[in-house]
């Protein structure tokens, strides 16, 4: 990983398979990735090379997951 406020858009993108998240669409430079039971997608730009802090946070929130369990899953994935 990068500095500790930011994460690699594409390791984030592995973690959000290995929880069983696909992707559902694109919108410009977004793309919105779910699976059954979430209340609302997570919204990432690829293009970006990494993701800010808060855009991770809050997508594992959406999630329900913590900054800890995507640690553990980013070894995993």
């Amino acid at each position: 990983m990068g500095s500790k406020d930011t994460v690699k858009t594409s390791d984030f993108i592995k973690v959000l398979k290995y929880w069983g998240l696909q992707k559902k669409g694109e919108k410009g430079s977004h793309q919105r990735w779910s699976k059954a039971g979430m209340r609302r997608p997570v919204i990432i730009r690829p293009k970006d090379k990494e993701m800010p802090n808060f855009h991770i946070r809050s997508n594992l929130k959406t999630i329900g997951k913590s900054f800890k369990e995507f640690q553990e899953a980013l070894k995993k994935a």
